[in-house]
């Protein structure tokens, strides 16, 4: 991730650049992996570290489930 100061009058110029960090984004075509603030914050997707683990979850009788959950949230 790079900053970059720019200019657009009289020219469009690129000054000063400066990189904030190296790190691997979660790239996706899609859909960008961060945001910026107004105030220069920033969020960010990155690569997990460790694969996720591989598998399948299952799970039965999940309308039961969602008649459930109203019930135990006091909804």
């Amino acid at each position: 991730m790079i900053a970059a100061t720019i200019k657009t009058e009289p020219v469009f110029e690129v000054s000063r650049t400066e990189e904030l960090f190296e790190r691997k984004f979660l790239s996706r075509i899609d859909y960008r992996s961060y945001d910026v603030t107004r105030d220069g914050r920033f969020l960010m997707i990155q690569e997990p570290r460790e694969p996720a683990p591989l598998g399948i979850r299952i799970v039965l009788n999940w309308f039961e489930e969602l008649r459930r959950l109203p019930a135990e949230t006091g909804q």
